[in-house]
This record gives structure tokens, C-alpha cells and sequence, in this order.
């Protein structure tokens, strides 16, 4: 193509350019990408809406709070709650799947002998004893984890907004699709409500607001009990960059103390029990099962956990990426994160290790919110830009 040919190209190139210039302001790109994150947040909303999903565990906290709401009744209840709402085909499955299932919907000693489990979040159960007179316990149940995914995403929003890396949006929407957010959403669970309020702790505290996210971690653990493991790992991370660690101390006697009183409460087995049950091999009952420890077993449930982590979910890639980030943000030395921002970082990162030690359970969703914090604090520290000016 001689030169003259593409005088006119050249022409076309410069006349689209002036055109769309001002959508490539970051102005524009924020506002752009703003927007398309909140369509991206209420479409999956809309979608968990027409596809509620129904799992086991939905069963076994309903149980549990009919359970604490009188100790008179029948938790078996709960499979007939769930057995009106849904399908022949889901309630078939969630009751007959395997001899677990047909064991805890058929026998009521074993049923109920697996419901300290799942009170030991107590604010959950509280929180369903609560709504389900207003709203159902099932409605009350699917509503919440909808409601609370959507909190979550308006979250990240709020930070990316205030800390001016909205650019990073879809990098933040990939990594909520890879850790199983969409599930998150369908299917009724404690762990979202945890995830919301411990990102929204998170945020406060790298702002130095350390009293309120005090305040949000102390609702977490309620709904989550392993948040004692992220408030330890704040405590050793504050000491590790010399930061104040008077509240942190604090929080985690005040969640240890708290732990104690809830396990006693509901007469929770204990951790090597749960631990057994959950990583090792599960029990169709807990009645009279107190198995004695053992490292061999332990680390059984360890290989188990890892193993399946590394196979069948996404968040342990996504960790190496986000690891690599941080390495070569560091040594390029360009950009530089305050401590509070490598002090939380480290926090994120000894909790995942934390939780592997103590209870390796391998899903996205319990990882989540530790994978999204690390993101939003790259983006903060980065503030990547795509605008042409």
C-alpha cells in the first residue's frame, strides 16, 4: 500500500480518535467501569433469584435452629420444610444421595447428634429464628446469602471507588466468578455473611479505623467461628510491621473467650471430632464417635484437603498470581505498599495457612474473601489505568 493510500486511513483513525476521546478520560473509564460492575453484581442477583440452589447444609441449619428455638421439637422438621419447596427430583437428592444423607433424613438420633456442627454459628441460627417468622425459613435463608453476595460486590465497589483503581473492576469480577461467587449467592449459607462484614473490617482497618472493624469481625465470627483465625493472624502481622496491637490482642482474647462459651453452649464435639468428621471420613452419626487423635489421620485430612484444592477449585491459582503481583510489585520498587496495607496482606495470607493447619476444608468460598481483600489491595496500591490520556 503506497504512502498516499493510507492518507485517508490515517485520516479515518484520527477523526475516530478525536471522536471517542473523551469515553477514554479516567473520568469516563471510572463511571464506565463503575457501571459495569453494578450490572455485572445485579445480573447475578437476578439469576440466583430464578435459580435458588438447595444443599444439605441449608437442611442441617434449619434443623439446628429449630432445634435452639425449642429444645422440644423435632429438628426432623426441617426436612419437611425443605421437601415443600422444592422439587421431587432436588429433595430425592439432597435426602438419598448417598447412605450419609439417607442415614441423617431417615434416623432422628443421628440427625440431630450432627446439628452442634452447624450451631456453633450461632449467629446464624440466631439471625434464622429471627427473620423466618416474617419471611419463611427457607425464603429467610436464600434471601440472606443473596442479599449478602450483593453487599459483598458493593463492597469491593466502595473500595475501588474511594481508592480511585475502578479500572481494576473486571480483574475484580474475575476473581469473584473464580471463587465460586455465583454459588455463593444461590445457595443459603453463613459464610457470606461472614465474608461482607470481615471485607468491610478489612477496608476499615488498613484506614486505621481499627474499632469498627474490631466490631465487624466480632459479627463474623458469629456467623463464622474460624474468623478467630484471621484475628490471630492480625495480631502476629501488626507485631511483624510494628503497628499498634492493643486491639488486635484484644479481639482475639475476646473471640477465644467467646469460642469457649459458644462451644460449651451447644455442646459442640470439639475440633478433632469436627476435624475427623469433616477431613478424614465422614460419620453417618455422632453419637458415642470420639475418636482418639492421630497424626496419621491428621495428615490424611491435610493431603485430602490440599489435594482437592489443587484439582477441583480455583483459588489456590489465583493465590500465585496474586503472590507473583506482589513479588514483582516489590522488587520494581515503582509503587509501594504502606504497612498497614503489607501488614493486612501478610494477615490474609498466614489466615489461608491458618485455616489449612487447623481445619483444611479446600472450597472457594472460604477463601474468598481473603482472595478479593489481596486483589483491592493491589489494585489500591497499583491503580492501574486504561484511559488513552
Amino acid at each position: 500500500m503506497t504512502c498516499e493510500a493510507t492518507i485517508p486511513f490515517d485520516r479515518l483513525v484520527q477523526q475516530a480518535q478525536r471522536l471517542f476521546a473523551p469515553l477514554g478520560t479516567n473520568a469516563a473509564l471510572n463511571w464506565l467501569m463503575g457501571t459495569i460492575f453494578v450490572i455485572f453484581l445485579m445480573s447475578l442477583t437476578g439469576l440466583a433469584l430464578l435459580q435458588p440452589g438447595y444443599s444439605f447444609d441449608l437442611v442441617a441449619y434449619l434443623g439446628a435452629a429449630l432445634h435452639h428455638q425449642d429444645a422440644g421439637a423435632d429438628p426432623m422438621q426441617a426436612w419437611e420444610i425443605v421437601k415443600q419447596v422444592t422439587s421431587e427430583d432436588v429433595f430425592r437428592d439432597l435426602s438419598t444421595a448417598n447412605e450419609y444423607r439417607l442415614t441423617q433424613s431417615s434416623d432422628q438420633s443421628a440427625f440431630i447428634s450432627t446439628l452442634p456442627l452447624y450451631s456453633a454459628k450461632i449467629g446464624y441460627v440466631y439471625w434464622l429464628n429471627g427473620l423466618a417468622p416474617l419471611l419463611g425459613w427457607v425464603k429467610v435463608a436464600q434471601l440472606s446469602s443473596m442479599l449478602f453476595s450483593l453487599l459483598f460486590g458493593l463492597i469491593a465497589l466502595v473500595w475501588m471507588i474511594r481508592e480511585n483503581c475502578l479500572h481494576g473492576a473486571p480483574i475484580v469480577a474475575a476473581a469473584l466468578l473464580a471463587t465460586n461467587y455465583f454459588d455463593t449467592m444461590r445457595y443459603a449459607s453463613p459464610d457470606i455473611i461472614a465474608a461482607a462484614t470481615t471485607l468491610a473490617a478489612i477496608y476499615l482497618w488498613t484506614r486505621s479505623r481499627e474499632f469498627s472493624a474490631a466490631g465487624l469481625l466480632l459479627i463474623a465470627f458469629l456467623f463464622r467461628p474460624d474468623t478467630l483465625l484471621f484475628a490471630f493472624a492480625l495480631l502476629l502481622s501488626s507485631w511483624a510491621f510494628g503497628l499498634p496491637k492493643a486491639r488486635a490482642a484484644v479481639l482475639f482474647v475476646v473471640l477465644l473467650g467467646c469460642s469457649y462459651l459458644i462451644r460449651m453452649a451447644t455442646e459442640h464435639p470439639g475440633w478433632w471430632v469436627h476435624y475427623y468428621f469433616s477431613n478424614v471420613q465422614i460419620q453417618n452419626t455422632l453419637a458415642d464417635f470420639h475418636p482418639d487423635f492421630s497424626l496419621i489421620a491428621w495428615a490424611k485430612g491435610q493431603a485430602r484437603g490440599v489435594i482437592s484444592a489443587l484439582t477441583q477449585f480455583n483459588w489456590p491459582i489465583l493465590l500465585v498470581f496474586i503472590l507473583t503481583t506482589i513479588a514483582a510489585t516489590v522488587k520494581a520498587a515503582t509503587k509501594n505498599f504502606s504497612r498497614r496495607q503489607s501488614a493486612m496482606l501478610l494477615a490474609c495470607l498466614l489466615t489461608i495457612a491458618g485455616k489449612f493447619v487447623v481445619f483444611p476444608l479446600p472450597d472457594d468460598r472460604l477463601y474468598m474473601v481473603l482472595i478479593v481483600a489481596m486483589v483491592l489491595l493491589i489494585l489500591q496500591t497499583l491503580q492501574p489505568r486504561l484511559a488513552w490520556r
